[in-house]
């Protein structure tokens, strides 16, 4: 399936996504999460260069509590409530900032296919091509999450979002005596500068 951002691409997009909507229950998780990506797509490319306004639309789309697990190791186990909370909120901004800069206006985006993982995850592989012909990959893996199908992990070139963040955090945690609202506070002015 190959999207782009243009107006008749917009309108097929709602076409396919009341299709899907329509669709019985009992639809192959494939066809679910291949779903969520395009409707993430879609968020992504309406909310503009405006990470603030991603953010509040993925909320329901991350698997926030998974990805923070993943990229704190054993501080997030030590992290108390209010650390956890405030963590994944400026997780949540990370990732929209992540998504506005890689999906572009300018660019075709194709969903190549999509393979069954164990545990019903899913990875949606696909694909972005610039007007000059340029490609990357994107490969989205996601997990059910209630009614839909949720990120908790993201392929750039297959370059893994969530363990590139994980060995960072954890020399920067090591680095500020293994405090999360340090790092916390350090990486929500770092996505305020890069806005």
């Amino acid at each position: 399936m190959r999207l782009s951002a243009t107006p008749f691409a917009r309108v097929a997009l709602l076409v396919a996504l009341s299709v899907a909507a329509l669709a019985p229950a009992a639809a192959a998780p494939t066809e679910d999460a291949t779903a969520s990506v395009t409707r993430i797509y879609a968020s992504t490319i309406e909310a503009g260069a405006k990470p603030d306004r991603l953010a509040a639309r993925l909320a329901t789309s991350i698997d926030l509590d998974a990805l923070s697990r993943k990229v704190l190791g054993p501080a997030y186990g030590k992290a108390t409530p209010a650390e956890r909370k405030d963590f994944k909120a400026v997780l949540l901004e990370v990732i929209a900032l992540e998504l506005s800069q890689r999906i572009r206006r300018d660019q075709d985006f194709e969903i190549i296919r999509s393979k069954a993982l164990k545990g019903g995850d899913v990875v949606v592989f696909s694909r972005l091509t610039k007007a000059d012909g340029t490609e990357k990959k994107l490969d989205w893996k996601m997990r059910p999450c209630g009614t839909r199908y949720c990120i908790y992990d993201l392929l750039g070139n297959n370059a893994s979002f969530s363990a590139a963040r994980r060995d960072d955090y954890a020399a920067r945690l090591k680095a500020a005596g293994g405090s999360l609202a340090e790092l916390t506070t350090a990486l929500r002015a770092e996505v305020a500068a890069r806005k």
